[in-house]
């Protein structure tokens, strides 16, 4: 929406996707004269839902000065999970060993931003000086657990992250562009 000297702008996303698929894969290493060989293949599933929304104004002072402020607020949740089965052997034939990997892990939590732009324009088409400040604040959480399991389905190896709180930046830039020609 635009009126003489103000321009509004106001946009909203929603992303809603999951991936589903199976892997397979397959690592020969060889050195001197034995080889090993790990051969995995498994499922996994990966998605999530996002939205946001974002709004700005622009206020032109004269045709030579604008200020912008921009703001955007929105949520991210991602889930992934994977079952795998792998045999590691050797050849020669001296170990053969067969285990499970089952994994999983939650990210998500809302974030803002908002920027300030100053713009100067020249006399020369395209000589300006742009100001920016910018901040951006994330408040997420994540979690991830893998499990490693013998045939016996007993647990031999577990590792469990969790990262939990907010961040923050602030950032500042200037740049000048000026024709040359």
């Amino acid at each position: 929406l635009r009126k003489e000297r103000f321009n509004f702008y106001l946009g909203a996303d929603v992303n809603n996707r999951m991936m589903f698929g199976e892997s397979t894969n397959e690592n020969i290493t060889t050195r001197n004269d034995t080889s090993t060989r790990v051969f995995s293949s498994g499922m996994f599933q990966n998605g999530g839902l996002s939205y946001g929304v974002r709004g700005g104004l622009d206020f032109t002072i004269n045709a030579m000065n604008t200020i912008s402020l921009g703001v955007r607020y929105g949520n991210r949740n991602m889930n992934n999970s994977s079952e795998s089965d792998f045999n590691v052997s050797n050849d020669p034939s001296t170990f053969n060993r067969s285990y499970s990997s089952i994994g999983s892990s939650e990210r998500g939590g809302d974030f803002y931003s908002v920027t300030l732009d100053y713009t100067k324009k020249f006399a020369t088409k395209g000589h300006e000086l742009v100001f920016q400040l910018n901040t951006d604040y994330r408040d997420f959480s994540e979690m991830s657990e893998n499990q490693l399991t013998d045939i016996n389905h007993m647990i031999t190896f577990g590792q469990k992250n969790i990262e939990d709180g907010p961040g923050i930046s602030y950032r500042g830039k200037i740049d000048y562009t000026l024709p040359l020609g």
